[in-house]
């Protein structure tokens, strides 16, 4: 792993746990600063077995775990509780945290560190909540030491140069991920009011976003920058929160997707999940599955003040929310036929707003990724640009199909993406200067030896 490292994006961190959301493989990967602090600590991997008796936290901390009792922590919301682990323990500290939903063991938890950075998806949040885990604090000065130091820098040098004249690394660092968003939303591939349509109303474009951004922030060493700093007080948002925050759920005001963005963020919720739950919620309320009785009042299409009071209902378990923050497991409460209007596999809730019924090679990369619907294992970009046949072929190894709404060759281009990434995930470096995730001439093997 080079993560800590001078490599290039080398920030991230994974959690692994049986999923409390799918009940099968459960894993996050999460970016931001906390992955670094944790090697500068004196550690490269934690394995956490049993559970406190007490609501705890771990610092680590040149080479050595304290286990602390989390009074007065217990409770908080995120930027919170990061802020009073950094007064207990210097303004160096960097800790991973969960906020309410975790403690409540919201099937949709997530892990979180700084105002943004989740380890989100499978419902990791939870686990260190069954564990009485609120956070772990990592502070520390170790050298994270490398075999060829003067070769290492010199490659960064050299990769740090190509990857800032991609121009895909350019756009992100000046637009962000939101312009996924607005690619996919011309081709008539957005997810829509759970799915029912595949194309909204032109509000949530970039430039909307240029009205709340006053800067464009990055991870531990990043080349991209591709997070905005909203001027709502958080971080984001990402495409897949504008889509599934946004489209998914009928909210056409950029205004009102940040600002759930930044509660979800600070409540230590899955967007992806909870934007998912909430519009399959919406339309089966629609269709008249579910209705006042189980509600509580009126589920409508773009009616924000019901979904941000829905959103902290999920995170305390209160009402409806209670039944919602079971996530997908929330269907034994409805109706049989409600599964026909979940959009999941394995039972968990698509990530990313894209409408697969476009884009055959999402729709199988899906279907075949093993902790369940889910883009990060083997997205498949690239089918987007329609790239000449001899670069699809450099890239892939053979000739293939280009036409994105095909069905053939994607089995080729989906396990090319599944083998790639998994090495990027193995290494901890971002998936943002991978080659095959938004471009062809990002960093692949050859510059990963």
């Amino acid at each position: 792993m080079l993560t800590g490292t001078i490599a290039p994006n080398a920030a991230r961190f994974n959690v692994s746990a049986r999923s409390p959301e799918s009940g099968i493989l459960g894993d996050a990967n999460c970016g931001g600063f906390f992955a670094a602090a944790m090697r500068k600590a004196g550690f490269d991997r934690l394995i956490i077995l049993g559970r406190a008796e007490k609501p705890s936290y771990l610092l680590l901390e040149d080479g050595k775990i304290s286990v602390l009792p989390a009074e007065g922590l217990w409770g908080m919301k995120i930027i919170e509780a990061q802020d009073q682990l950094k007064v207990r323990h210097g303004a160096g500290t960097t800790s991973a945290v969960i906020g309410p939903p975790g403690e409540k063991l919201v099937r949709m938890a997530a892990i979180m560190t700084g105002k943004k950075n989740a380890a989100g998806r499978g419902g990791m949040g939870a686990v260190m909540g069954s564990k009485n885990l609120k956070a772990i604090a990592a502070r520390g000065g170790e050298t994270i030491e490398v075999a060829q130091k003067d070769a290492l820098r010199a490659l960064r040098v050299k990769q740090q140069n190509d990857l800032k004249n991609s121009r895909v690394v350019q756009v992100l660092g000046k637009v962000g991920t939101p312009l996924l968003y607005e690619v996919s939303n011309r081709l008539g591939a957005i997810r829509t009011r759970n799915s029912q349509d595949n194309f909204f109303e032109d509000t949530l474009n970039a430039e909307e976003i240029e009205k709340f951004s006053d800067k464009m922030l990055a991870c531990t060493s990043c080349v991209v920058h591709c997070r905005h700093r909203n001027t709502l007080g958080g971080e984001g948002p990402e495409y897949s929160t504008i889509g599934l925050l946004g489209a998914n759920i009928g909210i056409a005001s950029m205004e009102q997707v940040i600002t759930l963005n930044n509660l979800v963020n600070d409540l230590g919720l899955d967007a992806s999940s909870i934007g998912t739950i909430i519009g399959w919620a919406m339309e089966l309320y629609q269709r008249g599955l579910i209705g006042d009785d189980l509600t509580g009042g009126p589920l409508r299409w773009g009616d924000y003040e019901t979904v941000y009071a829905l959103i902290e209902d999920i995170a305390y378990r209160r009402g409806f929310g209670d039944k919602l923050a079971e996530s997908t497991q929330a269907a034994r409460f409805f109706p049989p036929e409600a599964r026909d209007y979940l959009i999941a596999v394995k039972n968990l809730p698509q990530s990313d707003p894209h409408d697969v019924r476009y884009f055959k090679g999402f729709a199988l990369g899906i279907a075949v990724a093993s902790r369940g619907a889910d883009h990060l294992r083997n997205r498949p970009t690239l089918e987007v640009f329609k790239l000449p046949d001899e670069v699809r072929a450099k890239i892939y190894g053979r000739a293939n199909d280009p036409d994105p709404t095909g069905y053939k060759d994607k089995g080729l281009i989906i396990a090319w993406g599944d083998d790639i990434f998994a090495v990027t995930d193995s290494l901890g470096i971002c998936k943002f200067v991978t080659r095959g995730f938004n471009s062809p001439h990002l960093l692949g093997y050859e510059e990963f030896c």
